[in-house]
């Protein structure tokens, strides 16, 4: 199983709100998730006239986003055993 810590930053103090974890069965699953959260990052501040279903064709991994992250956009990723 994989777990993403995903961090909700004040970009003005960089004080971290809140954390919100989600469980995964697979590393993959951990991935779209953060893209799809980015996405709406995106579609929220009007930085993209493209749709999640065009944005994931063009956007498969995380590296992929990397250069066009928003500051506050802070997560990690961590394997688990249950």
């Amino acid at each position: 199983m994989w777990v993403v810590k995903f961090y909700d930053i004040d970009c003005s103090s960089w004080k971290m709100r809140g954390c919100d974890v989600h469980l995964f069965k697979t590393y993959d699953e951990c991935v779209l998730f953060l893209l799809k959260e980015h996405y709406d990052l995106l579609e929220e501040n009007g930085d993209t006239e493209l749709t999640l279903e065009e944005f994931l064709e063009e956007n498969k991994t995380l590296e992929d986003i990397y250069d066009e992250m928003f500051e506050g956009f802070e997560y990690d990723i961590e394997e688990v055993e249950i």
